[in-house]
């Protein structure tokens, strides 16, 4: 009896260690937030130290699976991505694609997928300072099932 009340108790000792740092973990709210290439880079200086982690807007994805615009990065966000890294604060760059025939050629096909896989990974390892990529898509009219099961 003992040895099956000490192992329940083990138990949800265990549960209760668990249970409890999982939410400290949670109790602080992260802060993200986003730095548009047509906002001034002094004002995203200024409200950097208050970010867990800053999103580039925006590199333009292409329906063939390319970068068709990155909107000035890196030279844009010099400044920015020194301060934060100082903080350390990670940067995500943002992908944007907003055209629902885009939507349909670039995730309709397998080919072009690769295609943008391949861009994206190069493009991570050519820059250190991006910690992540954010995928942007608004589509206000229905996609085709073939590119919504990519």
């Amino acid at each position: 009896m003992r040895s099956q009340f000490s192992r329940i108790f083990r138990i949800w000792v265990i549960v209760f260690l668990m249970t409890g740092w999982h939410l400290y973990a949670n109790s602080r709210p992260v802060v993200f937030g986003y730095f548009g290439w047509w906002i001034d880079e002094a004002e995203t200086l200024r409200a950097l130290p208050f970010m867990d982690r800053i999103k580039y807007m925006e590199w333009g994805l292409g329906a063939d699976g390319s970068i068709v615009n990155k909107n000035g990065w890196p030279d844009v966000v010099g400044k920015v991505k020194k301060r934060a890294a100082e903080l350390g604060i990670p940067i995500d760059v943002t992908l944007t694609l907003f055209s629902i025939s885009d939507f349909n050629a670039l995730f309709g096909s397998n080919l072009r997928v690769k295609r943008l896989t391949a861009a994206l990974v190069a493009e991570l390892e050519a820059d250190p300072t991006i910690r992540g990529l954010h995928l942007d898509v608004v589509l206000l009219s229905a996609v085709y099932p073939s590119a919504q099961l990519r």
